[in-house]
């Protein structure tokens, strides 16, 4: 720290270490290195040769050493003892039922942010194709597509005083081009970021993007959470297969810090996730391996298909109405899709996150496609194409913990109706294995009279995906063929 103040420049310390135990304090690793550890035991540990230049440089004394010692250990046996009466209760720590609360926004509030995100400062001169780039930000009557959604969820937090954080590899910009945080001026290189020049009183903006470190960047990320509770901390794999390389910050922390340790989190972990023709490096987020982490009401996993739904979590996550960690399955077709866009009044005060959005037949039901994720679009189209009104498509945006509730109260509507779970991941991946007996029980208990659950989907696979395009194209319409293939026949006659 001297050399730093002095010098002005870094200082690099060469630390070697020892230790004195082995694995831990009963092991004996004499075993197997005796010469290293014969050495090592006759060595002075630190804290003796600490103390002793300190005694003889006249700082302290023996006894100041020793009451010392004697105080540190008393206040550790204190802790043991106190330790001792310690009781976690049956839902973990601490006791926090999940809260619903007011997530819309006031329309002149959006309106504010849409236009402050449409203008840049003027004289900036943007790349021409910004043009187009900033006019998708306005709102408009078409709908509030997928960027624009995620923008106001930040831009309304940090005007209510709540601090966004984003991090991850291209996020200012976005690794499919859809966010465009910062805006370049092409002459001077001036930069502007609209989220963080929107009142002179709002909460801090940041965007950052982080190397191709998941492992490192994550963990960074996650102790942030837990050191800024109050703010929306959020990390972003580029792509959501790129999570794996943390891997295991998401076991020993992620997922199971607040069981170890009490301690909860707010974090949020954006993951790109679906497959739509890129090959297997660049297709599943791996929704599976987060489902068999859930537990205990550890995470919240969803896997939203609507704008809307998305800024309604993000706001949840940034108003500390679920204090937990917030597995987002993101999407990338839905980004820019014509349909993937949600009306303005599903921002507006009143409304929130919907767990479950189900397209309902006018009449009885005799078919119940369920799926979550893009595919349901692809499911409705078909559905209009095909005249099947006498098809129920319900989409799962949150699968844990499961809106059971909500899932009971559409199934027993249908008690005839044969049920059918559509994915686009391959069998043993997504969420088929872990939904497939929880969706029989509920069947069971909606009085159902076929409880039993079929799959339509990819077949089993050690990849998540196909390399070719037209391979990827030709086995997405079969998964949507399939699951019309279901109808009863009266009404695929009549859709003749």
């Amino acid at each position: 720290v001297a050399w730093r103040q002095t010098q002005r420049r870094d200082a690099v310390i060469d630390l070697v270490c020892y230790r004195r135990n082995g694995h831990n304090e009963i092991d004996e690793p004499a075993f197997t290195q005796p010469l290293l550890y014969g050495r090592i035991s006759e060595h002075p540990p630190v804290v003796r040769q600490y103390s002793a230049s300190l005694i003889a440089g006249g700082v302290t004394t023996e006894a100041a050493v020793a009451a010392l010692a004697e105080a540190c250990r008393a206040r550790l046996q204190a802790a043991y003892d106190e330790a001792q009466s310690y009781r976690v209760n049956d839902s973990g720590y601490p006791a926090r039922p999940p809260a619903r609360g007011a997530t819309g926004v006031a329309e002149p509030v959006l309106t504010r942010i849409a236009q402050a995100l449409t203008n840049p400062p003027e004289g900036t001169e943007l790349h021409p194709r910004m043009g187009r780039v900033l006019r998708q930000r306005a709102i408009e009557d078409a709908g509030i597509p997928w960027p624009s959604a995620e923008a106001m969820a930040f831009g309304s937090l940090v005007l209510e005083g709540v601090p966004v954080r984003l991090s991850g590899q291209d996020v200012v910009r976005g690794a499919f081009s859809h966010r465009h945080f910062s805006l370049a001026d092409r002459v001077t290189g001036k930069k502007h970021i609209g989220l963080a020049a929107l009142d002179p009183g709002q909460a801090r903006f940041q965007a950052f993007n982080s190397p191709l470190s998941e492992y490192a960047v994550l963990g960074f990320e996650y102790g942030y959470s837990l050191e800024r509770p109050e703010a929306l901390v959020l990390w972003e794999a580029q792509f959501g297969d790129f999570a794996n390389g943390a891997q295991i910050m998401i076991d020993q922390f992620i997922a199971s810090g607040e069981e170890k340790w009490c301690d909860p989190s707010r974090l949020v972990m954006l993951l790109p996730h679906g497959l739509e023709g890129q090959g297997p490096e660049h297709s599943s987020a791996r929704l599976e391996r987060y489902l068999q982490l859930a537990a205990r009401d550890n995470l919240r996993v969803v896997n939203p298909s609507t704008p809307a739904n998305y800024f309604h979590l993000l706001r949840e996550q940034g108003l500390g109405l679920r204090d937990k960690p917030l597995v987002l399955m993101g999407p990338k077709k839905l980004l820019r899709l014509p349909a993937a866009v949600s009306p303005l009044h599903d921002f507006l005060p009143g409304t929130g996150f919907k767990p479950l959005l189900a397209l309902m037949p006018s009449g009885p039901a005799g078919l119940v496609l369920l799926c979550s994720g893009k595919i349901a679009y692809e499911l409705e189209e078909e559905r209009l194409a095909l005249g099947a009104d006498g098809v129920a498509i319900l989409r799962l945006e949150q699968l844990y913990p499961l809106p059971a509730d909500e899932i009971r109260a559409q199934l027993r509507r249908w008690p005839t109706a044969r049920l059918v779970w559509v994915q686009e991941e391959p069998e043993n991946m997504g969420a088929w294995q872990w939904i497939d007996r929880q969706l029989e029980q509920l069947a069971r208990e909606c009085g159902l009279t076929s409880p039993r659950a079929d799959y339509v989907g990819r077949p089993e696979s050690p990849s998540p995906a196909g390399s070719f395009h037209g391979d990827h194209d030709t086995d997405q319409r079969a998964i949507v063929e399939r699951a019309f293939a279901a109808l009863p026949r009266a009404e695929v006659a009549a859709a003749e």
